[in-house]
């Protein structure tokens, strides 16, 4: 019993949410298979290293961070989603500064400049996967793994398939 806890502890968690609003109505409540993909992938190339909980509504991954406190929390950036994910991104970092914070998705322009601008308003986000979910958000767990979950050391060079706001340098950078 003692070891299943002592794996358990080790193990990474992770968050990830393609979150809607529903406190009215019946709104766009399709199964998240886009969060659904990353966590198949990470499971099948990181095993039994991670544990990964998928959410669609914000109460919910609300609660769950109450109870159980993650090592990242990764949301779907849609037009529809984005101010939602903002507003948990400052409640998290408020609350929660050591969680990790990232978003993926199509919601972000390719052109360098914008990239730069759309990040440097994002104080409350860490890292921004770009172009396919699944390779991206697994570099950036291998990165958190090769430099002792220390964000300030994943932070000093560019990691493949994510972007990153430097603040001292005031620069992106991005791991093509």
């Amino acid at each position: 019993m003692i070891q299943n806890k002592e794996s358990e502890k080790e193990k990474i968690v992770v968050y990830l949410a393609d979150l809607v609003h529903n406190y009215i109505g019946k709104g766009p409540f399709m199964f998240p298979i886009n969060i659904g993909y990353v966590k198949s992938y990470l499971l099948e190339h990181f095993k039994d290293k991670l544990e990964i909980k998928l959410f669609k509504y914000p109460d919910r991954l609300m609660k769950e961070i109450e109870k159980k406190q993650p090592h990242f929390i990764g949301l779907s950036n849609y037009a529809w989603n984005e101010d939602l994910d903002f507003q948990l991104l400052k409640y998290i970092k408020k609350k929660y500064p050591e969680i990790i914070t990232v978003m993926g998705g199509p919601n972000i322009h390719i052109r360098p400049d914008l990239i730069l601008e759309y990040l440097r308003k994002q104080p409350n986000l860490d890292f921004y996967v770009i172009h396919k979910g699944e390779p991206g958000f697994f570099n950036l767990l291998n990165s958190y793994i090769e430099k002792n979950k220390d964000i300030k050391r994943m932070k000093e060079s560019a990691i493949k398939d994510v972007a990153f706001y430097d603040e001292e340098k005031n620069q992106v950078l991005r791991g093509e």
